[in-house]
């Protein structure tokens, strides 16, 4: 191996340590928090079916829509298609929502003592159809907030509308999520009704 190319090597091992390291010191942005009369609403909100996942070309974005379904509380069962022959509703993943944030160089090279802000899109966008394909209801949850990457984001985080670790995994990305599906509630009742479900 030339020693340039050994150099190289080094430097992007470097690199990618110094990426994982600052991951540690990020701070994003969560959803804007739900009135209580909202919350009342996802209490009272309640399908008692059970939704069908469907595989999406990249596996990681249905097997996410999936855990966000049974994290929000509002099915009886959330499985992948195929784990049961008569689901109730099929859901689909209609777009990719990914996170996207990578550290600049020069907060990498800082070490985190120059700051970088990114904005990420977050949530889930699909489709609630009956099993025969003929109706379906969009879901769309989504929005865009700003991560901190450095050693900022340690003081950031003390707010509680902000995370350092992934907002998926928060009280509030799900209950906004659980929102947006109970705002669809008739139309899914109205798929429920012409399957043969129970509202």
């Amino acid at each position: 191996m030339k020693p340039v190319t050994r150099k190289n090597l080094i430097a992007g091992m470097l690199l990618v340590l110094l990426a994982v390291l600052l991951a540690e010191f990020s701070s994003t942005t969560l959803p804007v928090a739900l009135e209580s009369g909202q919350l009342d609403v996802i209490r009272a909100c309640h399908f008692p079916l059970t939704v069908a996942v469907v595989a999406y070309e990249d596996p990681a974005y249905s097997d996410r829509l999936l855990e966000s379904l049974r994290a929000s509380g509002l099915f009886d069962r959330v499985v992948a298609a195929g784990e049961t022959a008569r689901p109730d509703l099929i859901a689909e993943v209609e777009r990719r929502i990914g996170e996207t944030a990578t550290a600049p160089l020069l907060t990498l090279l800082t070490l985190g003592i120059v700051p970088a802000t990114i904005d990420e899109e977050w949530g889930e966008v699909f489709w609630l159809r009956r099993p025969d394909g003929t109706q379906s209801v969009l879901i769309d949850f989504s929005y865009t907030s700003p991560t901190t990457l450095g050693w900022i984001a340690s003081f950031l985080n003390i707010s509680p509308d902000r995370t350092a670790g992934n907002p998926r995994d928060s009280q509030r990305f799900q209950n906004a999520l659980a929102w947006k599906i109970c705002e669809q509630s008739h139309q899914i009742h109205h798929l429920l009704d012409a399957t043969g479900g129970q509202p």
